[in-house]
C-alpha cells in the first residue's frame, strides 16, 4: 500500500488528496498538513532526527512503534521570536474576540432556552424543526 501511495505521489497527486483518502491519523482531514514544529520539541527522537534533517520535498517513510507515516517537508523557517510589546496588540485583539464569541454563544443558548416560538404550523405534527429539539 505503502509503495503505490509513493508511486501516486510521484507522478504528480496531491499529498493533501492521498492523506485524506488513505491517513487514519490526526491531521488527515487537513491533508496530512502538520502546523509548524521546532527541533527537539518531539518525544520520538528519530522521527525528531527525520523532520530537521530530510530535505524539502522528498518523500520518506517513519515507522514508529505503533504507525508509519509518509513524510514530506514542505518548508522550513528558522526559529525567531517577537518582542512582548510588539506582540500585545496582537494577543489583545485575540482574546477579546475570543471573549465576544463566548458572550454570543452564551446569549444565543440563554435565548434558546428560554424563547417561547410559535408558528402557524404548531398544529401540525411533521412540524419539527431542528431548533425545537433545544
Amino acid at each position: 500500500m505503502t509503495d503505490r501511495i509513493i508511486a501516486e505521489l510521484r507522478q504528480g497527486t496531491e499529498f493533501a488528496t492521498l492523506a485524506k483518502e488513505h491517513s487514519d491519523g490526526i491531521t488527515a482531514d487537513k491533508g496530512g498538513l502538520w502546523d509548524w514544529t521546532q527541533s527537539g520539541s518531539l518525544s520520538d527522537e528519530k522521527l525528531d532526527r527525520t523532520l530537521f534533517n530530510l530535505p524539502i520535498d522528498r518523500i520518506q517513510v517513519h515507522e514508529g512503534k505503533e504507525s508509519f507515516r509518509l513524510i514530506r517537508i514542505v518548508r522550513r523557517q528558522k526559529a525567531g521570536w517577537k518582542p512582548f510589546d510588539k506582540l500585545q496588540r496582537e494577543i489583545r485583539t485575540a482574546l477579546s474576540q475570543e471573549e465576544k464569541q463566548r458572550n454570543a454563544k452564551t446569549m444565543l443558548d440563554e435565548l434558546m432556552k428560554n424563547a417561547i416560538i410559535t408558528t402557524i404550523f404548531d398544529g401540525d405534527p411533521d412540524f419539527k424543526p431542528d431548533w425545537r429539539k433545544r
